[in-house]
């Protein structure tokens, strides 16, 4: 039985970041690279305040949420933005 529960949890997780990429690709056209290394960096987030920070569960998730905006807004504006002014092709 717990084996079956793992298999569905797996898959709602693959689900859901399917479907992320799906909307995030019939909206910009564009398969968006950042959209993975947001997701990684969420967990990595996550994982370094809950264990090595040894903060509360609810607080690192938090934490981790405003870490991976400022990286990905900074990565936007820094970055993106610059590419854009330049009309470079960011898609395959």
């Amino acid at each position: 039985m717990q084996i079956l529960i793992n298999i569905l949890i797996s898959f709602v997780i693959y689900l859901l970041v399917t479907l992320s990429f799906y909307i995030i690709y019939s909206c910009t056209k564009y398969f968006l690279i950042i959209h993975t290394a947001s997701i990684t960096l969420g967990v990595y987030f996550v994982f370094f305040f809950f264990r090595q920070l040894e903060l509360p569960l609810v607080i690192s998730l938090g934490l981790s949420v405003i870490v991976v905006i400022l990286i990905i807004a900074g990565l936007e504006i820094f970055v993106y933005k610059k590419f854009r002014q330049r009309r470079f092709v960011l898609s395959f």
